[in-house]
């Protein structure tokens, strides 16, 4: 039996984008014993797997000290295939008969609000997929427990048209403003709109509820399914499941939600959508009117830890998304949902 090693992303987002590497891996070793080394939020994604019999998560220490406590966890077994999506270097120093490394190019990052010339145009999973040298990239794959799903047949009902909104982000900046998610739900519920009666659910953070609690709160009660603190990662995609679609920020669940295969609208501003749009046939973004270059001239736009901001600052990061409108935002849903139905017959 093959004993593989799966190195993947502390993000929600990244990690999303690679699961479909994994099945990939699962389909073609169907025997395998798989360990997955991956952050602490983005774990139980991983837990449900078939052939996943551990997994590691990686809590990031100073100096990369991080990667120490790997190794001790892993150094003792010789493993057939070792795969780091995370560039750190561990696999140097495993027993492995064979192993696929991915260049993060995030070490240019630096460059690339300044147009670094050489940086890929290409998405995120098609990059990953590179180190299979696999043309089409696998699609995300998650798996869920029953438990999961039927928590989200409790919650949102087949016979219910339920539209997902993922109003949070996990950088200030990337956040359209709570108010203009308002103004888009109420045009799309509302009587003669696209998705009249329909209902919304709402999903987020407990600690990002104050952020968000005039977009919970407007809605008529009725049609607001409030689910922020209330599930986790693989309930919440039990759940996108059932939705109709999705609208959010630039962010994990938004790639959650394109994995589970319901049309998915991204809000970009300030990052590469190129490398991160939703990933799948039935997706689209809606974008700044301002390019990545111009936003990244606003005040604190470099500040990496943004509990120092201050006040101008903070002022500055949240208009960041201001040059999106509510009406364009719409004009992208209406167009995904006639190529929905066009699809469809």
């Amino acid at each position: 039996m093959q004993n593989i090693l799966f190195i993947t992303s502390s993000r929600i987002g990244d990690a999303v984008l690679s699961t479909g590497l994994l099945d990939y891996l699962i389909k073609l070793h169907p025997h395998s014993r798989i360990t997955v080394a991956v952050g602490r939020i983005p774990a139980e994604l991983f837990q449900s797997f078939p052939n996943v019999n551990r997994v590691l998560t990686i809590d990031k220490r100073k100096f990369g000290l991080h990667w120490l406590s790997v190794w001790k966890k892993c150094f003792g077994t010789k493993w057939s295939i070792v795969v780091d999506l995370r560039s750190g270097g561990i696999s140097t120093f495993l027993r492995s008969e064979s192993s696929f490394i991915f260049r993060s190019q995030r070490r240019a990052r630096k460059y690339i609000i300044f147009g670094a010339r050489q940086l890929s145009k290409n998405h995120r999973l098609e990059e990953m997929a590179k180190i299979f040298n696999l043309r089409k990239p696998p699609n995300p794959k998650i798996f869920v427990s029953e438990k999961d799903c039927e928590y989200a047949k409790n919650i949102i009902p087949k016979k219910d048209l339920v539209l997902a909104f993922g109003p949070t982000a996990n950088w200030i900046a990337k956040k359209w403003r709570t108010e203009r998610f308002l103004q888009l739900a109420q045009k799309l519920i509302r009587k003669n709109g696209l998705f009249e009666e329909s209902k919304i659910v709402i999903f987020g953070l407990e600690n990002e509820r104050e952020s968000i609690g005039e977009l919970i709160n407007s809605l008529p009660k009725g049609q607001v399914i409030d689910l922020v603190g209330k599930v986790n990662l693989r309930t919440a995609y039990a759940c996108l499941e059932r939705c109709k679609l999705f609208v959010g920020n630039d962010s994990g669940l938004m790639h959650l939600a394109a994995a589970s295969g319901i049309p998915t609208i991204g809000l970009f501003g300030p990052s590469r959508i190129e490398h991160y749009r939703p990933w799948g046939e039935f997706t689209g973004v809606a974008s700044t009117k301002k390019t990545l270059e111009e936003l990244s001239g606003y005040d604190g736009f470099k500040v990496k830890n943004t509990e120092v901001l201050s006040g101008d600052q903070k002022l500055s990061l949240e208009s960041i998304m201001d040059s999106l409108s509510v009406n364009e935002v719409e004009k992208v849903i209406r167009n995904l949902w006639k190529k929905v139905k066009e699809s469809s017959g």
